[in-house]
């Protein structure tokens, strides 16, 4: 089991994001429950992290999800009327927030935010849901972003977010 309340392995700079720790915390929870193909199962994930509670909740629409850590617990709530593969994004994003210490964050998921913690939340969930190897294995198949993005539930825009920051576009035939 993975536990909360991990080391500070990295130490930031002036508001400067935690990139290489959020990935690496992510890689590291995805051996730990022994995942080698995509999709990745949150349920699988959930698993092997200690204290962890997921739930669907009645959220206004622009927000997503909300995560809170007390007592060494995880609570992490998605709002259920959004669909299935955002939900799938947000609890990787929660999570992210969770086990980066992130205080609560109440706010809707930005992938092209420039805070900190959003960035580090966003990396994680993107090595978690759509981890560069794998991706690098699924693009010598699959040569479009909307293929890639079924392969692994997540959006399409998710998807193109990963392929571009990750520079795996060079290796695409069409971004269809």
């Amino acid at each position: 089991m993975l536990k909360v309340g991990l080391k500070k392995m990295e130490i930031r700079e002036q508001g400067k994001p935690r990139i290489g720790l959020a990935r690496d915390i992510a890689r590291k929870l995805l051996e730990k429950s022994d995942i080698s193909n995509y999709p990745i199962l949150i349920k699988e994930i959930a698993n092997h992290v200690e204290g962890l509670s997921i739930n669907g909740r009645e959220f206004e629409d622009g927000l997503s999800g909300a995560s809170l850590c007390h007592n060494g617990k995880i609570f992490i709530a998605y709002n259920k009327d959004h669909s299935f593969i955002r939900n799938r994004f947000t609890v990787a994003h929660e999570l992210g927030h969770a086990l980066l210490g992130h205080l609560v964050i109440l706010s809707p998921i930005d992938l092209y935010s420039k805070d900190y913690k959003e960035l580090e939340a966003n990396q994680f969930a993107a090595e978690l849901l759509m981890p560069l190897q794998m991706l690098k294995q699924a693009v010598k198949k699959i040569k479009t972003v909307d293929q890639l993005a079924k392969a692994f539930w997540v959006s399409k825009d998710a998807m193109s977010w990963r392929v571009i920051e990750s520079g795996i576009y060079k290796l695409l035939n069409s971004w269809s």
